[in-house]
C-alpha cells in the first residue's frame, strides 16, 4: 500500500503548505501537531507527553486512523448534500472524490483504503440506482484489495479491518431482533 515517504509524495503541496503555517509558540505547534494526528494519522510530531496522556486514558486509538474517520466524513458530506438538495447522483460522485483525496493524505493504509474502497462501491450503486449489498461490498473491496497488493492478506491491519467490518455485518441483524425481542418482553411485563 501507500508507505510514509508515499504519502508526502502525493501532496506535496498540501505538506509544504501545512509545514509552512506561522505558529506562535509551542502550545500553537503542539495543537498543530495533535489535529494533524487526529485528522490524518501523522503523529511524528505530537509532543510525547500528548501521547502518554492519550495512553492512560485509553484513548490512543484517537490518533490512529481508521475506516470510522471516513464513513463519518461521507456520512456528514452526504447529509449535507441532502440538506442542500443536491441530486443524489452528483453528491455520490462528489462525495466519492473527496474521500479518495482523504485517503491518498491519511496514507492509504488498510483501514482507509478498505473504508475508501466501500464508500465507493456503495455510491457507485446508488449511482446506478442499485441496492448496495453490504457483504458484497465488503467482498469487492478485498478483492481489489488484494489484487493490487496479495500480500496484503498476511497484513494484521488488513486482516483487522477486514474481520471487524464482517463481524458487524453479520452480528447486526441477530442484535437488531435480540433488541426487538427485548423491548417486546419489557412491555409485556
Amino acid at each position: 500500500v501507500v508507505t510514509t515517504a508515499m504519502r508526502f509524495a502525493i501532496c506535496p503541496a498540501v505538506t509544504s503548505a501545512a509545514s509552512q503555517i506561522p505558529t506562535t509558540g509551542k502550545r500553537t505547534a503542539d495543537r498543530a501537531a495533535l489535529l494533524n494526528a487526529l485528522l490524518f494519522g501523522r503523529r511524528d510530531r505530537v509532543d510525547r507527553s500528548d501521547r502518554e496522556a492519550f495512553a492512560i486514558s485509553g484513548a490512543a486509538h484517537l490518533l490512529a486512523i481508521s475506516g470510522l474517520q471516513l464513513q463519518f466524513l461521507a456520512l456528514g458530506l452526504w447529509f449535507i448534500a441532502t440538506l442542500l438538495n443536491i441530486p443524489r447522483r452528483r453528491a455520490a460522485l462528489g462525495i466519492v472524490l473527496i474521500c479518495g483525496a482523504y485517503c491518498a493524505l491519511a496514507g492509504a493504509s488498510a483501514p482507509i483504503l478498505r473504508a475508501s474502497i466501500m464508500i465507493t462501491l456503495y455510491f457507485a450503486a446508488l449511482f446506478f440506482h442499485r441496492e448496495p449489498d453490504p457483504m458484497n461490498v465488503l467482498g469487492a473491496a478485498a478483492l481489489i484489495i488484494l489484487s493490487v497488493s496479495p500480500a496484503e492478506l498476511f497484513s494484521p491491519g488488513f486482516q483487522l479491518s477486514f474481520m471487524a467490518v464482517f463481524a458487524l455485518i453479520t452480528l447486526y441483524p441477530a442484535l437488531e431482533e435480540f433488541r426487538a425481542n427485548a423491548r417486546v418482553a419489557a412491555k409485556s411485563l
